[in-house]
């Protein structure tokens, strides 16, 4: 039996993608991935993958091959305007089921900015820089009991309703029914996310993820897209502020806007000195505090 655990459309005038994530497994309940469950996400590093297999994906009347990587993802583009109707299949012709409450379908709009978020420590608070409080938050809270950062929610909000959002973090796809929960429970903007591989125990222990993904899956988000401009949004507790410099680099012309939230009380000299690397590029940029409150004039 295959369940298909995370599947994202994302369309524009340019391009069509298709992604997902396929598990292969035996029996399954919907009620065993609510995201009201705490055992939903610690009983995911437990699961097999649909790895390194064919997926058929059918649109309508048309027919599409892929296959999986050994993560089991999938991901192809196609021109294919309509999208209505969408189904996948197995290498045994049997139809991957779904129980996703998430949206699939994301139609990019023709005016507006483009936000690009990250989501740990920067709308959802994750403890990042405290290795077994965020452990044990990530695995036993529900997403209706993790804390959303007010300011973070408000400054979405600022940004109007002609804004796509698209949420990029380091959070591996175990999490993926925790963080879409967490963005409908608290009426967040919602948009694709582009989340690590799906994880077994031994992976989650053993194996470091990829220290390109975020920069590499923001890259391919702005080579994708119509040409609008582009907010990032992140904080100061891993590495955003070093890989929204790179990405300044390359697309300075596009990046309107750079957020970075302050999580401590007091910056460290290596935060201070990645700040003043952004500062320096001239792309206009806040580094609020925790408790700040940025003014109407400087959210706008």
């Amino acid at each position: 039996m295959t369940l298909l655990w995370h599947l994202s459309v994302i369309k524009n005038s340019r391009f069509i993608l298709i992604s997902g994530v396929i598990l292969s497994m035996k029996g399954i309940e919907k009620k065993g991935f609510s995201i009201k469950n705490k055992t939903s996400i610690p009983e995911s590093y437990f699961k097999k993958t649909y790895a390194n297999r064919d997926v058929i994906i059918r649109i309508n009347n048309k027919k599409i091959n892929s296959k999986t990587n050994k993560y089991g993802d999938f991901s192809i583009s196609t021109e294919v305007n309509d999208t209505s109707k969408i189904q996948l299949f197995d290498d045994k012709d049997h139809e991957i089921q779904k129980y996703q409450e998430y949206p699939v379908v994301f139609e990019q709009k023709q005016s507006g900015p483009l936000v690009i978020s990250d989501i740990d420590d920067t709308i959802m608070r994750s403890f990042t820089k405290t290795k077994i409080k965020r452990l044990i938050t990530t695995l036993f809270k529900t997403a209706a009991k993790r804390q959303v950062i007010s300011y973070t929610q408000q400054l979405y909000e600022s940004f109007g309703e002609n804004a796509d959002f698209f949420y990029v973090s380091k959070s591996e796809n175990n999490l993926f029914y925790l963080i879409s929960g967490f963005l409908l429970h608290n009426e967040l903007p919602l948009g694709p996310l582009f989340l690590t591989p799906f994880l077994n125990a031994s992976q989650l222990l053993f194996e470091k993820k990829n220290a390109s993904f975020k920069f590499d899956n923001i890259c391919n988000i702005l080579d994708h897209s119509s040409n609008k401009k582009v907010i990032l949004i992140g904080d100061d507790t891993q590495s955003d502020m070093d890989i929204y410099y790179d990405i300044i680099k390359v697309y300075k012309d596009r990046i309107e806007k750079v957020y970075i939230r302050q999580t401590k009380t007091k910056r460290s000299k290596k935060q201070l000195d990645q700040w003043k690397r952004i500062e320096a590029t001239g792309v206009t940029a806040y580094y609020y505090k925790h408790d700040e409150i940025l003014t109407t004039k400087q959210q706008l």
